[in-house]
């Protein structure tokens, strides 16, 4: 594969870095790879706790308060469907409809 077809995100660090203040260290995790997740599919995650603790390689336990601490602080949304997106400003956003609906 070329490199002028490898897939790439427009990703701001220092912006990145602001929004995990303030963070513990595994909501910190989670919320990268849910994130990292999200880029790569173009879409919202399903909130399938099982499959995502499994991504982000944590418990069940850990990975349910992790992003119930993360839906309180407004960095992961949970849709009207259930499923999960992110506000990041840290990335471009491509125009979907997917960022319009959380933000």
């Amino acid at each position: 594969m070329s490199i002028s077809r490898v897939p790439c995100v427009r990703f701001y660090s220092n912006q990145f870095l602001k929004e995990l203040t303030g963070l513990k260290a595994t909501e910190k995790g989670i919320y990268t790879t849910l994130v990292l997740l999200m880029k790569d599919k173009k879409e919202p995650l399903i909130n399938n706790t099982s499959y995502l603790s499994g991504w982000c390689g944590c418990s069940v336990r850990t990975f349910q308060k992790a992003l119930q601490a993360l839906i309180r602080t407004g960095h992961i949304t949970q849709l009207e469907n259930g499923n999960l997106w992110y506000g990041s400003t840290a990335f471009e956003y491509e125009n979907n409809k997917f960022s319009e609906r959380a933000s």
